[in-house]
């Protein structure tokens, strides 16, 4: 159920609901949601939702740390709905508690795994009539191009099938072939779908996330077996400013937890191998639907990666956008509303709002 403050503004709700059988974390507002899907929470209306947004977070993907930016876009988009779901088991409260999954890490998703989580998620949650607005955020953003990518040919493939099929009923059994969802626009915040090992971040990270990986992990458990968290915070706080604070204690439990810690490096060394060379077909194929935006000093998604796809995309007509507004990569402690602002702005221009 959606919940509303004491002066009657909503809040960002969250639960943990089953997506294919997987435990997984979402944060919404402007919404309720059930098993059958995301629905209205106007008095004169019950019915599903026509019109969403969701955000597709990076790495750590715990969409705790987009808690005001969800906030910021709910309200700055004349109260749409707004959806973020955690990467598969990137936070707490969906990993299992059983001594299988602990000792064999049995909890644990590669790239190509979230990106099915994400299908699995919008074809569960959303049905073919609403209109879903993507923001995808550092591997997020790769993770939405492969969802347009996706859902295009399936639309195309069901549309082949329709026009060759005779019978209303080879139409309707061909049709589970893929599901109809209607994705409207991605909109990619400093994305990673590129040379992310050959980046400046990628090779300050490379030792640490592929050599060191179980060192680090050795030392986090040490850590907070003697650190509580209540002083974890503290000893934040002696270095970052109230915002940035506040913005660690929205997923502190998450960062607090070890087999947490250990799904972001896997995932992270995955991607690593993973996104490599430019895969202009997976460009091509959602062109006409992917905004793309980069700032300068990014060192995941460098702003000459961006001015390159353009040069190389050529007549192909790609939308890059190099902002001068100051955005780090990490731009959720201090500059979500900014970010907010400025994405729900390309989406009016875009008319898909």
């Amino acid at each position: 159920m959606a919940e509303e403050s004491q002066n009657g503004t909503p809040t960002v709700n969250s639960c943990v609901m089953e997506v294919n059988g997987t435990a997984s974390h979402i944060l919404y507002i402007g919404c309720s949601v059930t098993s059958e899907g995301f629905k209205t929470v106007s008095r004169s209306s019950c019915g599903l939702i026509d019109k969403v947004i969701v955000v597709i977070p990076g790495n750590p993907g715990c969409a705790d740390f987009y808690r005001s930016f969800v906030e910021s876009l709910h309200e700055k988009s004349d109260c749409i709905p707004v959806v973020a779901i955690s990467h598969s088991f990137h936070h707490y409260q969906t990993l299992s508690s059983s001594w299988k999954s602990k000792l064999f890490q049995a909890d644990v998703f590669n790239l190509q795994q979230q990106v099915q989580h994400k299908v699995d998620f919008i074809n569960q949650f959303f049905t073919e009539n609403t209109e879903v607005i993507l923001i995808g955020h550092s591997i997020g953003g790769y993770v939405c191009l492969k969802l347009l990518q996706h859902y295009g040919r399936c639309r195309r493939t069901n549309s082949d099938i329709a026009e060759n099929s005779e019978t209303e009923a080879e139409r309707q059994n061909q049709r589970l072939v893929c599901y109809d969802r209607n994705l409207v626009h991605g909109y990619l915040m400093m994305p990673t779908f590129e040379r992310m090992k050959v980046s400046p971040r990628g090779q300050q990270m490379l030792p640490v996330i592929q050599h060191l990986r179980y060192l680090v992990l050795f030392l986090h458990f040490l850590f907070t077996s003697l650190v509580p968290k209540f002083w974890f915070l503290t000893l934040i706080g002696w270095f970052k400013t109230a915002s940035q604070v506040e913005f660690v204690r929205q997923g502190v439990d998450t960062i607090y937890r070890t087999r947490c810690l250990c799904n972001f490096l896997y995932m992270a060394s995955d991607e690593l191998e993973t996104v490599k060379a430019l895969d202009k077909q997976l460009i091509q194929d959602s062109i006409s639907k992917t905004t793309f935006y980069y700032t300068p000093g990014d060192g995941w998604a460098p702003a000459h990666y961006g001015e390159e796809l353009r040069d190389r995309m050529g007549s192909e007509g790609v939308k890059v956008i190099i902002g001068q507004e100051g955005f780090a990569h990490q731009f959720l402690d201090q500059d979500s509303e900014s970010a907010a602002e400025m994405i729900l702005k390309w989406c009016k221009a875009d008319e898909v709002l």
